[in-house]
């Protein structure tokens, strides 16, 4: 007889341990119920296919038109009704996982600016817990009406203790990755089930979970440890176990864990990726029904998909549209379980920024909008927002700032010898002669341009990165070229960025959090109001599987990290870094060899320029081309960069005077006047940079335009109103 596995149960009560502690029933239990609706016909699937043809050169991955898909079969769209009853209903057990894979179908749940502060009043909802997941927010709301949300934090809060306790006991790993699912943040469970499921395949030795749904195209020496994490499940939790039960246990946990996984994926909206494992997956366990019907509403979701982009598939790009139908979608918000003091820019955080600021002519300094009146932030609070502002007169077309970094990859692999490793700089003739290359002894898969380059490298990340194989990253992203999988150059800063960390904290022989390092620290994200809640008509922001969650666990094992005893690599924390990445990062394109080289960048004090419509700095990057001037690579000392280099340069647009913060434009021609009959105008503009502005920058341009649309709405209300009395007294007459 098969062991069924069973997670402890532990709610605390004043930071203490209860095993017994009484459970409310009618407040902790999630009952599901499912209703039926049925599927469209595949006669009009088979039209659309055709419509896209173009979109399916590689459906052989996910099998669209496999035998278990027919006209004549109703799909289930299960809906969570959260009646909370009994909080054991979220563990994991191995009979029936029915009741835990549910997931809720998308709603219709739009919230205005004026309505949501309405809701919050009638329901004291509290957004933090609204989840990533965009489909989440109509059972939630419910959930906090009901009044079980404190109780299934305490339940994620006993889990998560569970884990720590037992970190190579799979099961409550995997009951912690579905009560992150049942609160909404389905990010974070799919990231909770995948370290599950490495964990659980080191120990079957099968392959079922890669992307590709082939084999990984990795050696398996680069995770060493994975080997002896398998043995320590096996010893820890199986001791005992003849084999045949023992695989028949694995066998079910490995099931549980993909069927947690494929709901979190169908829950980000990653309808491609969860198509090509479930495929590889039926593979292995032919007859599961549930992951057949998993299946079924995969391929539904990525259909439905596919047909809202068919009237623009004339006017996008193929790779786009694509990318379009394939990629996944996320709210971004921080997680309310994470230490809130990790989302905060201290004073600390401030002097440590300025005192490694290359220049003298600026500061960072605490931005202060509108008329409000500067604060002082004390030690150990947020400082809010910073710029930069100007320590004396800065002439126009004086060169401010040449803004070098360690943190710039490309998405050509260093060990092709082709850039130089640290700066990114072009290491091919005319441009560098061979026999001026620095190649270090340690590692044939890196060269630099200089011994200022080598030195920044060995002391700031190579000998975390010195003889490890990356090849298979490059290699994914050469292949997302084709298949429409994205760029997936998040992975590649953010391997460089932990090499950092880690390199620095192996250095100092001490431990930080990953997020107090002070490279990391001293970005933010653009994270949405703390009070907004999030619905289908807000902005949400890519999300992949593999660029989000493969590849930075990937890396980390690889880089000797073990992401099931080191608490401060989980996966909320890889998500952040994720954030504060994208909100950060710079992007360059050169051509100087007759083949493109594309790059990102994070400029440790370039990133702190805030925007204007009306910028008083100009800036430019990598040189596009060899045609440039040699004035493009001069630095303030007179010296000059290497061609390509990843450094940003930025230069007074106008004069600036002593107070005056420095700002660039986020966009190219904020002004849109040279954009106006492409669809790109000062409209498109506006659009653009509003998911960092609400209301406009704050320049002179923005509100005026504010002014005007202002005068409109108050013309129209005015019209409105007028129009309400004289039918009032058309009424009246009439009476």
């Amino acid at each position: 007889m098969a062991y069924t596995p069973q997670t402890p149960v532990h709610l605390t009560f004043d930071g203490e341990f209860a095993e017994d502690t009484p459970i409310n029933s009618a407040d902790m239990s999630p009952q599901v119920s499912t209703k039926s609706v049925k599927a469209n016909p595949l006669s009009q699937k088979q039209r659309l296919q055709q419509t896209f043809a173009s979109l399916y050169d590689d459906d052989d991955l996910i099998d669209l038109e496999s035998p278990g898909w027919s006209s004549a079969q109703d799909r289930q769209d299960r809906v969570i009704n959260f009646a909370i009853e009994n909080v054991e209903s979220f563990e994991v057990k191995s009979e029936d996982v029915g009741t835990l894979m549910e997931i809720p179908p998308g709603n219709d749940v739009e919230t205005s600016v004026g309505a949501e502060s309405e809701i919050r009043e009638i329901f004291n909802i509290r957004a933090e817990w609204m989840g990533t997941s965009q489909f989440y927010a109509e059972p939630l709301l419910e959930l906090q009406n009901n009044g079980g949300l404190d109780q299934v934090i305490a339940y994620r809060e006993a889990v998560a203790r569970d884990t720590a306790c037992f970190p190579y006991d799979p099961v409550p790993l995997l009951t912690l990755s579905n009560t992150y699912g049942r609160l909404g943040f389905s990010d974070i469970a799919a990231g909770n089930a995948h370290r599950v499921i490495i964990l659980i395949e080191a120990a079957m030795r099968i392959t079922t979970t890669i992307p590709t749904g082939k084999p990984r195209n990795f050696p398996a020496a680069a995770y060493p440890q994975l080997d002896s994490l398998a043995n320590s499940l096996i010893h820890t939790r199986y001791s005992g176990f003849g084999p045949h039960a023992l695989e028949e246990e694995l066998q079910n946990l490995h099931r549980l864990a993909l069927q947690t996984l494929l709901v979190a994926l169908l829950s980000t909206a990653s309808n491609w990726e969860g198509l090509i494992i479930v495929k590889s997956a039926l593979k292995v366990y032919p007859q599961d029904l549930e992951l057949k019907d998993l299946q079924d509403e995969l391929k539904t979701a990525f259909l439905d998909r596919s047909r809202g982009y068919e009237e623009l598939r004339h006017q996008m790009k193929k790779e786009d549209l694509v990318e379009a139908t394939r990629m996944g979608k996320i709210f971004q918000k921080k997680y309310p379980w994470m230490d809130q003091d990790l989302y905060k820019r201290t004073p600390e955080t401030l002097r440590e920024a300025n005192k490694c600021f290359p220049v003298s002519n600026c500061e960072l300094k605490a931005v202060v909008f509108g008329d409000a009146k500067p604060t002082v932030a004390q030690e150990g609070e947020d400082v809010g927002p910073l710029g930069i502002f100007a320590t004396h007169d800065i002439e126009e077309g004086e060169l401010v700032m040449v803004d070098k970094t360690i943190t710039g990859v490309a998405n050509v692999p260093s060990s092709k010898l082709e850039q130089c490793d640290a700066c990114q700089g072009c290491l091919s003739p005319p441009y560098m002669r061979p026999e001026k290359l620095f190649h270090v002894s340690c590692c044939s898969k890196v060269a630099y341009c200089s011994l200022e380059c080598y030195k920044l490298a060995s002391e700031g990340y190579h000998k975390v990165l010195c003889g490890q194989d990356f090849e298979w990253l490059y290699n994914q992203i050469r292949k997302s070229h084709v298949s429409g999988a994205g760029s997936h150059w998040k992975p590649l800063s953010f391997l460089r960025i932990v090499a950092v960390v880690l390199a620095d904290m192996r250095k100092s022989k001490r431990k930080i959090h990953p997020l107090r390092h002070p490279l990391l620290a001293r970005m933010s994200a653009n994270y949405p109001p703390d009070a907004k809640i999030m619905a289908q008509c807000d902005t949400s922001h890519s999300w992949q599987y593999f660029t989000n969650v493969v590849a930075p666990t990937q890396i980390l094992l690889q880089l000797g990290v073990n992401v099931y005893t080191d608490t401060v690599w989980t996966q909320e924390v890889i998500q952040t870094i994720y954030w504060r990445i994208e909100n950060n990062a710079n992007m360059a394109t050169t051509n100087l060899t007759g083949k493109e080289v594309h790059l990102v960048n994070i400029n440790p004090n370039y990133l702190f320029f805030n925007h204007s419509c009306e910028p008083n700095i100009s800036w430019h990057g990598a040189c596009p081309s060899g045609d440039v001037g040699i004035d493009w690579l001069m630095t303030p000392q007179g010296d000059l960069l290497q061609p390509g280099c990843t450094a940003v340069w930025c230069i007074a647009a106008r004069d600036i005077k002593k107070g005056e913060e420095l700002k660039i434009s986020y966009v190219s021609n904020p002004k849109g006047d040279e954009d106006a009959g492409s669809g790109n105008g000062r409209e498109g503009k506006r659009a653009w940079l509003s998911k960092w502005f609400d209301n406009g920058c704050g320049c002179t341009i923005c509100e005026e335009e504010n002014r005007v649309e202002h005068s409109k709405a108050n013309m129209v209300a005015e019209h409105q109103a007028n129009m309400d009395c004289e039918m009032g007294g058309v009424v009246d007459t009439q009476s």
